[in-house]
Formats: structure tokens, sequence, C-alpha cells
């Protein structure tokens, strides 16, 4: 035991030093990719400001899962977004965001809330708390606690923007900060439930999509039952991204010259591959039908009227 403590001591002090030195070369080389994307995106958002005619042709990809930096940059050309300030709930390590880029490129602060327990010294390695006074919560959200850590942020000064994406009961959580009045909504439907059927899944604050029997595709709300939801509050529906995930609401006296969407012409059909097996692997299922099928005596919610549905109700024809 003594001899296996002093080669440890040794190895520590001979490879200690390197490993210092590498982390802090991998440290800079972040940072570098980091601005280069900042200044990538802010070539694209220039670009978009004389040539872009709608939002799916805004879209561009900074630090936004797909098109979304792209959307929200064009809204805010054009549309009266303000303040100048966001929450946006479900960032995981906040390296894939739809805010992000609004505070590398914006400055705009703003409120994260995941429940990543790391997540405030996930902010820190991006220099964001202090460059634009972004501040971190780590929290699972639920419909019961999602005020208490968003309204002494907002405060009385309103908010620019809301974005929510927690894989799970979306619905229920917007249903309890609409009243917060944010220009801006951008929230994730789930486009497997299609374009006409108001429907979310019930609110259980123990959600967990992964669970096996879910096989990853049942969780949120549809399109629809977001547009019930937010119409009903004076938003009016923007535009869908490309790859069929996240939608964008803007309040109506704000809209300028971008013109509302009915859900019909702005739902897009998810792009992506998410149905997993009961044992997580990934199935390339892509039909909707089939995929739905797995899920198909798992309840839903009419959001219109609170009857209790099955997601084989509906099923296409």
């Amino acid at each position: 035991m003594p001899l296996r403590g002093a080669f440890s001591r040794a190895r520590r002090r001979l490879i200690g030093p390197e490993l210092a030195t590498l982390r802090g070369h991998q440290a800079r080389l972040d940072e570098q990719q980091q601005s280069l994307r900042v200044a990538l995106g802010a070539l694209s958002a220039h670009e978009i400001a004389g040539s872009a005619a709608s939002c799916n042709q805004a879209e561009f990809r900074a630090f936004s899962q797909f098109g979304e930096d792209g959307i929200i940059e064009f809204l805010i050309q054009r549309c009266d977004v303000s303040p100048c300030s966001f929450v946006e709930i479900g960032v995981e390590t906040y390296a894939e965001a739809n805010t992000r880029f609004l505070a590398e490129h914006r400055l705009w602060r703003g409120l994260i809330v995941d429940q990543n327990p790391r997540l405030s010294r996930d902010l820190a390695r991006t220099k964001l708390d202090w460059r634009s006074q972004v501040r971190a919560v780590s929290a699972f959200v639920t419909r019961a606690n999602v005020r208490q850590m968003v309204t002494p942020f907002v405060g009385t000064g309103g908010l620019g923007l809301l974005s929510v994406d927690i894989d799970g009961v979306d619905y229920w959580v917007l249903e309890r900060l609409v009243d917060l009045d944010p220009a801006m909504v951008v929230v994730e439907y789930n486009a497997l439930f299609g374009d006409t059927a108001s429907v979310s899944i019930p609110d259980d604050a123990g959600f967990d999509r992964r669970r096996p029997e879910f096989h990853n595709i049942y969780y949120g709300a549809s399109l629809a039952a977001f547009e019930h939801l937010l119409t009903a509050q004076g938003d009016a529906l923007a535009a869908c991204v490309t790859a069929g995930n996240n939608a964008f609401f803007v309040r109506s006296d704000r809209l300028g010259d971008v013109p509302a969407q009915t859900v019909a012409d702005a739902y897009r059909p998810r792009r992506f591959v998410e149905h997993r097996a009961v044992d997580g692997s990934l199935t390339g299922i892509t039909d909707r039908s089939r995929q739905l099928q797995d899920v198909e005596r798992l309840p839903l919610i009419d959001v219109t009227d609170g009857r209790s549905l099955t997601v084989g109700d509906i099923l296409p024809d």
C-alpha cells in the first residue's frame, strides 16, 4: 500500500502539470470556437435584415438546435420585441439553446432554468453571467413551482422573450406564465400530435419522457393546443421552424408587418427521428401513424374543453 501511494503521488506530480496545460489549451479553443459561432451568426443576422422575406427564409443556426436563431432574429428586426430580456426554461448545459445567441450577440439579460445541477458552472464557462447578466436556476420545473422561479426575475419591467422546452408538461407550465405577457413566446410542440387536435399530455409533476412505454415520443402538446392558449392572451402565431419542433408567437399588437399564420399554414411535420424501442435504441421509424400506434392507449387532454382522450383518438384514419 505505501508503494502504491508513492506511485500515485509521483504520477500526479509528473502528469498533473501536463493535464493542466492541456485543459488550458482546450478552454482557449472552446472560447475561440464560440467567438466564431457568434461572428458567423452576426453575419447571418445582417444578411437576413435585407434579404429574408419570411421567418423560414431567415432560418440559421448559431447556438440553436435548428433554425431558431434566424427566426428569432428576423422577428426582433421586424416586431416590437421588448424589453431586451428573456427567460428560457429547458436549456441542458446552455451549449445549445434558443436564447444563447441573444445573450452573445445582442447582450440581452436573461434567466435560464434547467434541472441540470451544474447549470451555474456551465453558464460561468460562457462568461455570460457577467457579460450579459444571465442568471441560472437549477430545478426540476413543474406547473406548481415555475412562477416562484420566474416572477422575481421579470418583476414589473416586462419580458421580451419566453422560451419553454422541457419535453414534458410544457403546456401546463406555459399556462402558468402567459399572464406575464412576454412580447414573444417560443415553445416546442409535438408534431406527431398533428395539426388539428388541440391536445396535451395530462399534467404530471413527475413526468419523464424517457420511460420505456413512452418510446421517447409521448410528451408535450400539439401546435393547435398552444395556439388555443396563446391567442386567447392576444398573441399571434408567426411561424414554426422547418425542422418541425418549435413554434413562435408574437403579441398581436407588436407584429408589425409580419403576417399572422393559421395552424394549418404554420405547422411543419417533424423532420428528425426520435422514436425509440423499449430498450432505448433508436428505431429509425418515421411514419407518424406507426409511431403513434406504440403509444395509442396513453392519455391526452383536449385543452379546449377538458375532455379526456387517448392518443388513439387522434390517429389519422
